[in-house]
This record gives C-alpha cells, structure tokens and sequence, in this order.
C-alpha cells in the first residue's frame, strides 16, 4: 500500500470515527455525516475536489455501519431478526423500503461529500497560508462564523417553516440543511476572502 492508500484509509477511517461518535449525540447527529466528512476531507490534504470523494466514501460507509447496528440492535432488543416476515409484506412496501434505503446512502453521501469538500478547502488554506497578517486572520474567521451562524439560522428556519406543513417534525430537516448552508458559507467565506483583501492591498479592486 502506497502513502496515498495510506493517507486515505486513514482519513476515511478517522471521518467513520468522529461520524460515528456525533450519531450518539442528541440533534448532533443530524449532521454526523457532514462531520465525518469534513475531517476525512481535512485530513486527506488534496484538496476540494479530493475531498469531496473521500467525504463521499466516508459518508457512505458511515450510512451502511449505521444500519448494520441498527439492525443489530433492534435484533437484540425484539428477539427476533426484523426481516423474517419480508414474505407477509406487500410487494409496494417492500419498493418504498427500498427506495428510501437507497435515499438515506445517497443522502449520506453527498452530505458527506460537502463536508468533504469543504474540508480540502480549509486544509488548502492553512497549508498554503494565504494571509500571514493576524488582524486580518482574525477578522475573516469572525465574518465567517457569522455570515455561517445568520446562514444556519435563516435557512434551518425557512425550510422548517416550509416543509411544516408536510412532514413532522420538520426542524429535523431544517436543522441539517442549515448546519449544511451555514457550514458551507463559512468555509467558503473563509477561503474566498484572502484573495479580496490581497486585491484591495494591491491596489485593484476584488
């Protein structure tokens, strides 16, 4: 195995760590994979595009060992395996099952991936250094929590107040994608806005 796969399997392995860690932890566990994610994409050190396919892997094998002990466990808790009667049930419940499994890897994924890519951003800032200035550091990781925190809140919000009429509890879907948006704005913020203070010393306008 070369220092590549290494590095990989390592940062795939720490992202299942941490992933599976939030999943215990009450409303953090809504964006356990976005977390995951985030740290394998940090800790790989390649970037965005890089990080978004090792948040992505993360993101799925965090899906799949998550319901592999939830199966377990609801085997343990009822004494009995939750697919024996799978012949008793309609062939459309079985369809919709299916689906929804599908959605629920896929979702996992690609939250995973954002997080991911989002965490090859951050890395490739620090690594590169961008602003070696403190002030001005200091300043742009205080905009960015901010505009990441007014994003959260906003967006959490609005997509509770929308999807309330149609699914319930509807904060367990406005929580993630505002911690998702108001991730992505933060990072984001954070990583576009050395480059405009860098124009602004250099006399051009960003």
């Amino acid at each position: 195995m070369n220092d590549t796969s290494t590095r990989t399997a390592r940062s795939v392995l720490a992202g299942l760590v941490v992933g599976f860690a939030a999943w215990f932890v009450p409303v953090v566990a809504l964006v356990a994979p976005l977390l995951g994610g985030g740290v394998a994409g940090y800790l790989e050190r390649a970037g965005a595009k890089r990080g978004a396919l090792i948040g992505a892997l993360t993101g799925v094998l965090l899906a799949v060992v998550t319901a592999v002990l939830t199966t377990v466990g609801a085997f343990l808790n009822l004494g009995t395996v939750p697919f024996e009667n799978l012949g008793e049930v309609p062939l459309a419940g079985l369809l919709v099952g299916g689906v929804l499994t599908v959605v629920g890897f896929a979702g996992s994924g690609v939250v995973a991936a954002v997080g991911g890519a989002l965490g090859g951003t951050l890395e490739a800032d620090h690594r590169v250094g961008t602003d070696d200035d403190r002030t001005g550091r200091t300043l742009r990781v205080a905009g960015s929590l901010v505009a990441g925190l007014v994003t959260f809140g906003a967006v959490a919000v609005g997509t509770t107040a929308v999807l309330d009429p149609y699914i319930w509890p509807s904060l367990l879907v406005g929580l993630p994608v505002g911690a998702v948006a108001g991730v992505a704005v933060a990072v984001l913020g954070y990583h576009y806005l050395p480059g405009r203070v860098e124009s602004r010393r250099g006399g051009r306008t960003a």
